[in-house]
């Protein structure tokens, strides 16, 4: 008979009911790409200074929720990471950046040594912003490269080139950032073996500490669909699925022959200097998300389970909705809601993105009970094909596996 996970469940998120990482969604663009379905805005500077307000009054009804629950969390001492996503935040002034620090600082509590992370674009990062920024309390850069070669750049709609991310690199660091990841795409359009190798070359002579690797994907209602899929125009120079493997096992092998930890399916590290945020995310931690269509994951004093919930993705009306809110749960909707089994189904969904595996210990520590029949038999099952590997208690990807992904994952929806 398996255990009660109710209880179990409502046991853990009773003992740290208190999320360490917080998001906030910062949606403005100069020029949206042609390939992003994610929610932004362009032409709306003039917007700045309201949402700037309404992202403060949101920091303080977070505030006020954390300290409703403090007494329940003996060992919380603040958020230990911060992440401002976009949109291009990058446009966002250094002094508006430290204001909202600050806010955090006083009404939510920032830990010790939090990792405080700014996406940027090149294309927006001066040695004047980048100093700005780093004294600010940015301590942390994901610079949106995607390319080397500046044809690639132009096709995939990007603002700048070759030279001003090499000059955003090196200026970061002369800025006194130690802590550099960049993005890099595959599968782009007419993109072959040699752009790949290029790139390899070309980061070796950069400080990067951490690469996030990912496909072009064509999504719908987006300009690219209209181009790249199938019986578009320009359908026929996208590479072949073939060709984009041997893109990615290039990139991939490379990357680890520099030193670069494999430590996410999509993500490198050189050691030490793994994304802790994203960390989070993978291992099933909660985590506020502030900001017009920001997402969270959390268990409000309400909630026996933790929940995931959005933020409205209009400007005015999550501006309207903030000053409304008495309490941080009435910010965002339900977008699912969740019990137990859910959650411990998702702890392998995600925990398996990770490289390093699954520990059945932790799941224990976690929940409180034994991994339950019905989990055990998924993870056998995809011991049997090989697409998991079985390690003493820890179950990880195989090689076959990281090629599956989305195979496995499947299994723990």
């Amino acid at each position: 008979m398996e255990a009660d996970n109710n209880s179990a469940e409502r046991t853990f998120y009773l003992r740290r009911p208190l999320p360490r990482s917080l998001y906030i969604h910062l949606p403005f663009c100069i020029r949206r790409c042609p390939y992003c379905d994610f929610f932004s805005t362009v032409g709306q500077e003039n917007f700045f200074p309201q949402y700037q307000k309404a992202l403060l009054s949101e920091v303080r009804l977070v505030g006020c929720e954390v300290d409703f629950l403090r007494g329940r969390d003996p060992e919380y001492n603040g958020v230990e990471t911060v992440y401002f996503g976009g949109g291009t935040p990058s446009l966002w002034s250094s002094e508006h950046i430290e204001q909202l620090l600050e806010s955090i600082g006083t009404f939510v509590g920032i830990a010790d040594g939090c990792e405080i992370t700014l996406e940027a674009n090149p294309s927006s990062l001066s040695f004047r912003h980048l100093s700005d920024l780093r004294a600010a309390g940015i301590n942390r850069l994901s610079i949106g490269v995607q390319a080397t070669d500046d044809n690639l750049l132009r096709k995939i709609g990007r603002l700048h080139n070759r030279a001003e991310a090499e000059a955003a690199l090196k200026g970061a660091e002369k800025a006194g950032f130690a802590n550099i990841g960049i993005d890099l795409m595959i599968g782009l359009p007419a993109q072959t073996i040699a752009d790949i190798k290029s790139s390899l070359a070309w980061l070796r002579e950069y400080p990067i500490q951490h690469v996030s690797a990912y496909s072009l994907i064509i999504e719908p209602d987006t300009p690219f669909a209209d181009l790249y899929s199938p019986g578009g125009s320009l359908y026929r120079e996208l590479p072949d699925p073939e060709d984009e493997r041997k893109q990615w096992y290039t990139l991939r092998e490379g990357l680890k022959a520099f030193g670069f930890e494999h430590y996410e399916i999509s993500n490198f590290a050189c050691p030490g200097y793994r994304s802790r945020h994203n960390s989070a995310y993978w291992s099933g931690d909660m985590y506020w998300g502030l900001g017009a269509g920001a997402h969270s994951y959390y268990r409000s004093r309400n909630d026996i389970c933790p929940q995931r919930r959005a933020n409205l993705n209009d400007l005015s009306a999550y501006a309207e909705r903030v000053e409304r809110a008495d309490q941080i749960s009435a910010m965002g909707e339900l977008t699912e809601v969740m019990d137990a089994a859910d959650i411990e189904k998702e702890f392998f969904l995600l925990g398996l993105r990770i490289l390093d595996g699954v520990d059945l210990r932790n799941f224990t520590e976690r929940f409180g009970h034994e991994v339950p029949a019905s989990i055990r038999l998924i993870l056998e099952k995809l011991v049997g094909i090989q697409l998991l590997i079985e390690e003493s208690s820890v179950y990880r990807l195989s090689l076959k596996g990281e090629d599956y992904g989305n195979r496995v994952f499947s299994e723990f929806i």
